[in-house]
């Protein structure tokens, strides 16, 4: 599995020294893009409407709303914390750490890898959306991608810290979402 790790990150990295016109692209995506990906998805929110012009004003779309903007804050703060606790128990170093004479693209403080940060957030992000809104979820879920593929290509993780990240996002998202779905519920069904 190591090998396999190590040979998909040299290979994806290779492409900075084979075509180093993406260089200033990928550190866009890998470090700029995610804070765009956060403003977007809270301009989403706070513009989209959930009820269609006409209807009238419910208790439902109340429910809704709340629960969608709990669920993302859940996912996002909880994703992020878990991330943080799995790298002070694994301790999985980056790759500059582990490949000699290897710098990545621009300079990232913390030793640990495992599981990424931004995989796990950005795609805990995605998934609360998309269980609310189906379209817009999907286009933050290919922010998500974009985001963790140009942080391998960076050269500041390793594609199962990527893939890693992904899983726990997603798992968490669900894992925050039906209890605040039934919590809510209860909550306005007086």
């Amino acid at each position: 599995m190591t090998d396999l790790n190590h040979t998909l990150f040299t290979y994806l990295h290779s492409f900075t020294a084979t075509y180093p016109a993406i260089i200033p692209y990928v550190i866009f995506f890998a470090s700029v893009f995610g804070t765009l990906v956060v403003v977007a998805a809270i301009l989403f929110r706070l513009f989209h409407r959930d009820f269609k012009p006409g209807t009238p004003f419910s208790l439902g779309n109340i429910r809704y709303g709340i629960g969608e903007v709990i669920t993302g804050f859940l996912t996002a703060g909880i994703s992020w914390l878990v991330a943080i606790i799995l790298k002070y128990i694994v301790h999985a170093p980056r790759p500059y750490l582990v490949f000699e004479n290897f710098h990545s693209l621009f300079p990232y403080g913390a030793y640990d890898s495992f599981p990424s940060g931004h995989a796990t957030f950005f795609m805990g992000l995605a998934t609360a959306i998309f269980l609310y809104h189906k379209k817009a979820g999907l286009w933050f879920g290919l922010a998500a991608l974009i985001i963790g593929l140009a942080r391998i290509v960076a050269g500041v993780h390793f594609p199962v810290d990527i893939l890693a990240g992904y899983s726990i996002g997603i798992l968490i998202a669900l894992w925050v979402h039906y209890p605040v779905k039934r919590f809510i519920s209860k909550l306005t069904s007086f």
